[in-house]
């Protein structure tokens, strides 16, 4: 299985940093399942709800869901 971390981390927009960059949708770091906005240079007016989701809970998942090598 591979595990992707959809974390939130503060990019900040200048100039799209490779690309991309995040804002919050509150005025904290989002807690855990809560979303946060992404931007992509390809779509620059459209904000991507993307969840916090911390590496450790979708690796737990995983063994729980059976997959032996996470």
């Amino acid at each position: 299985m591979f595990i992707a971390d959809f974390s939130y981390v503060d990019i900040p927009k200048e100039d799209f940093f490779y690309g991309m960059y995040t804002s919050l949708k509150g005025a904290e770091r989002p807690k855990d399942f809560e979303a946060f906005n992404f931007i992509i240079d390809k779509a620059p007016d459209h904000k991507f709800d993307i969840f916090n989701i911390e590496s450790h809970i979708m690796f737990k998942a995983g063994l729980e869901a059976g997959f032996n090598n996470v």
